[in-house]
């Protein structure tokens, strides 16, 4: 198997959990060594499919 040393995911993230616990919980998984978030956009308009539609 090879080693990943380095791994970038772009993703929607919903508002909750927090970018810190996000990052936190991606760090705590066993295989990985170390995480870093980043927010590169922060769109209050985007809904998800449990939001209520006008």
């Amino acid at each position: 198997m090879v080693a990943v040393r380095r791994l970038v995911i772009d993703v929607l993230k919903p508002h909750e959990p927090s970018l810190l616990a996000f990052t936190e919980q991606v760090a705590a998984v066993d295989s990985v060594e170390g995480a870093t978030g980043s927010l590169l956009e922060l769109d209050q308009e985007v809904r998800d499919l449990t939001s209520s539609h006008p």
